[in-house]
């Protein structure tokens, strides 16, 4: 399944619970999956488990400022 090849993806709160399982299935489907989370722990243990194509970025996205610097990141990537 490589129905998302060659696309980018951001998934916000993307660590754990359903932000999880959506960044899992972008990543197996192909793509490029950024995910965020406010804590290290959460991030390296849903980078272990999404595996290929996962892409933690840690930020705080209730606010603005961190939201800029995702989008920055991303795109410069």
């Amino acid at each position: 399944m490589n129905r998302l090849n060659n696309k980018v993806s951001v998934v916000l709160g993307g660590a754990k619970g359903i932000g999880l399982a959506i960044s899992q299935r972008f990543a197996h489907e192909g793509a490029a999956t950024w995910f965020t989370s406010r804590r290290d722990e959460e991030l390296q243990a849903a980078a272990a488990t999404i595996g290929n194509n996962a892409l933690p970025l840690r930020a705080d996205v209730s606010q603005q400022s961190e939201l800029i610097r995702i989008m920055e990141k991303v795109q410069a990537e």
